[in-house]
C-alpha cells in the first residue's frame, strides 16, 4: 500500500524470488492448505474497511490477503508483491475513499496481464463517502468498458462474494472446472453443427 508523498520505483520483475509469507490461513482448520484458493485483495485503503466486511463473505475455500497494516516497510512490501504475483485470484475494489491512483494503475496492470482471474468492484458508497455524479458516469462507461474485455465487473460486495463461492464451495467441489468442461462440450458441438450446416449448403447447392 502507498502513502502520499513516498517516492516509489517500479521494476518489472523482482531478481530475488520472494519467499512464501509464513502466516496462517484464517480457514486453515477447515481445508487443507493444498485446497486453498489464494486471493489478493488491491484496491482502496485510505481507511477504507471493505476488506474487513468482504472477507467474512467468502466461505471457507478462500485464504484472502488482506495487504493494509499499520507499519508499511520493505517486508510488507515484499509480501504484497508475493501475492500479487502468485494468489489465483485478484481482486480490486475502488470505493469514494480513494485518494490516488496507484491502485488504478495496478488493477489495469492486473487486467491485462490476468483477464480471467481478477475481479474489479466500484461501490458508490464507504462509510459516508460518495462518488459525484459525473465520477459515477465515468465508472459505469469504465464496467461497459471492461465488460468488453471479459473482466468480471461488479458494484456490490455482495455480489462479487457471491460469484466467487458459486465457483467453490466447503464440499470440495470446483464448479468452474465443471463450467469450463460444459463450455467446452458446447462450442464442440456448435463448431460440429456449423460444419454439417455448411456441408448441407454445399450439397443442395451442387445438387
Amino acid at each position: 500500500m502507498l502513502f502520499a508523498n513516498q517516492d516509489i520505483s517500479i521494476s518489472p520483475t523482482s531478481a530475488t524470488p520472494i519467499p512464501a509469507p509464513n502466516r496462517v490461513s484464517i480457514a486453515e482448520t477447515k481445508v487443507s492448505v493444498v485446497d486453498m484458493v489464494t486471493v489478493f485483495l488491491g484496491g482502496t485503503c485510505n481507511g477504507s474497511k471493505w476488506r474487513d466486511k468482504f472477507i467474512p463473505m467468502l466461505n471457507s475455500r478462500f485464504d484472502p490477503f488482506n495487504p493494509v497494516v499499520d507499519d508499511w516497510n520493505e517486508e510488507a512490501q515484499r509480501e504484497e508483491e508475493y501475492h500479487k504475483a502468485n494468489d489465483e485470484y485478484l481482486v480490486y475494489c475502488i470505493t469514494p475513499k480513494m485518494t490516488g491512483f496507484f491502485s488504478i494503475v495496478e488493477m489495469i496492470h492486473s487486467m491485462h496481464v490476468r483477464p480471467h482471474t481478477t475481479f474489479v468492484c466500484f461501490l458508490n458508497e464507504d462509510d459516508g463517502s460518495k462518488f459525484t455524479i459525473p465520477q459515477m458516469k465515468s465508472i459505469d462507461a469504465t464496467v461497459e468498458l471492461l465488460k468488453k474485455f471479459e473482466v468480471k465487473t461488479f458494484t456490490s460486495l455482495e455480489d462479487m462474494a457471491n460469484y466467487m463461492n458459486s465457483m467453490y464451495d466447503d464440499s470440495g467441489i470446483d464448479h468452474r472446472r465443471r463450467e469450463r468442461f460444459y463450455n467446452g462440450r458446447w462450442k464442440l458441438l456448435y463448431a460440429i453443427l456449423g460444419l454439417l450446416k455448411s456441408s448441407i449448403r454445399t450439397t443442395n447447392e451442387n445438387s
